[in-house]
């Protein structure tokens, strides 16, 4: 079984959250008394790959490097 992700900041074993910055927009539909109907992402959302951020769900930090290095190593 792999080990537990440690936080290299608060050093805890924690969780992290993927933050992934996307370019488009989102459209939400009414009907006319004013009720959701649907809402949809445009066709052209797409973000870059080098601005996706990990942060430590316990101190809210940036981790990048560590999920990284930790996710490469889960591979093997």
């Amino acid at each position: 079984m792999k080990e537990s992700f440690i936080c290299p900041h608060c050093k805890n074993i924690t969780g992290w959250r993927e933050v992934i910055p996307v370019h488009g927009h989102y459209a939400e539909h009414y009907d006319e008394n004013g009720e959701f109907e649907v809402g949809a992402y445009s066709d052209s959302m797409n973000y870059y790959e080098k601005s996706r951020k990990y942060e430590c769900t316990r101190c809210n930090r940036n981790i990048k490097a560590a999920v990284l290095r930790y996710k490469r190593g889960m591979n093997k």
